[in-house]
């Protein structure tokens, strides 16, 4: 998923570039860009002696794609761009809905997103502050990604990705991809868990 048309934006396909139709392989899935999570379907569009190199390691690691997968993805194909479209649309306001709930939170920087459906801020501001506690406690301090997608999780209930995972630890992964009520939950708790952090 990308959105181009914003901004200048374009999607060039290394194919397109000179000399490199024969030496670019596409490889891709309908997890995202037709919504087919849980399918586990995808493809290789190669020159054929890639593809069929690709066949021969494909053919020792899994049997095949299911029939009921197979034929859905054939029906995402056919049905044309117009869905596809319509759930950009809704990308686009769920982006810009998360973007600007990011960007009300002190400390909290976000890169412009153009693709994709998840959010990588940088919280690390926040990072050495103390969890709040009671008296005489032990103070528990978030000193990196995990520890703050821990503390958010348990006492928030809102589930984030550490940016660790993602080579950078400064940051968060969020997915808005889910409906945009459960965003507004999630984004209002998220700043109240960042807010919430006590500078020791």
């Amino acid at each position: 998923i990308t959105y181009m048309g914003e901004e200048g934006l374009e999607h060039v396909s290394f194919a397109s570039l000179d000399g490199m139709y024969a030496r670019t392989a596409v490889i891709n899935g309908f997890s995202k860009g037709f919504a087919m999570t849980g399918f586990r379907l995808g493809y290789v569009a190669a020159p054929l002696p890639v593809a069929k190199l690709c066949a021969k390691v494909q053919g020792q690691i899994t049997s095949c794609a299911c029939s009921i997968s197979q034929h859905a993805g054939v029906a995402a194909l056919r049905m044309g761009m117009g869905p596809v479209k319509e759930m950009l649309k809704d990308f686009r306001k769920k982006r810009q809905f998360v973007v600007d709930s990011l960007k009300s939170i002190k400390g909290v920087v976000c890169s412009k997103l153009v693709g994709a459906f998840y959010a990588l801020p940088q919280i690390s501001s926040y990072y050495g502050r103390a969890i709040p506690g009671t008296a005489g406690e032990k103070k528990t301090i978030i000193s990196d990604s995990t520890a703050f997608c821990k503390y958010l999780l348990s006492k928030y209930k809102v589930a984030l990705v550490p940016g660790a995972g993602f080579g950078d630890d400064r940051c968060v992964r969020i997915s808005y991809a889910g409906d945009i009520e459960d965003l507004k939950k999630a984004m209002t708790r998220l700043k109240a868990c960042l807010e919430s952090l006590v500078v020791v």
